[in-house]
């Protein structure tokens, strides 16, 4: 039994990664050519173009790891849209999952201030 058990968890870890790193990758091919990043005014500290699709797709591995850690150990729930209380709803439920968040909660804040920043100076 714990080899089949073994086999399902492995499987909803690889589905669980897919799945966010599919979706996100059509996303990006459907929406790059319309970004003119390198045409607008950038704040300190804003990353070069080619940083967006290594950073995103390294935080969709980590959501997808984390949603398996709590689907193969069924502690899956219905979590909310906001990343931070999403972050402490999963840590409370899984201290590993919660921790694989924490770059995403930290990128997001860094983006709020990129994407801040670019509409203040380039209005």
């Amino acid at each position: 039994m714990s080899v089949s058990l073994d086999k399902d968890k492995i499987k909803t870890y690889i589905i669980s990664v897919l799945v966010p790193l599919v979706l996100g990758g059509l996303v990006g091919l459907v929406t790059s050519g319309s970004m003119r990043y390198d045409s607008l005014i950038q704040p300190p500290l804003a990353p070069p173009a080619l940083l967006f699709p290594i950073a995103w797709t390294i935080l969709y591995v980590l959501m997808g790891v984390s949603h398996g850690i709590l689907k193969a150990n069924r502690l899956s729930d219905n979590d909310t849209e906001l990343v931070i209380v999403m972050t402490v709803c999963l840590y409370r439920r899984s201290k590993p999952a919660g921790l694989l968040q924490l770059p995403y909660t930290a990128w997001v804040l860094f983006a709020t201030y990129l994407n801040l920043g670019v509409w203040i100076l380039n209005r």
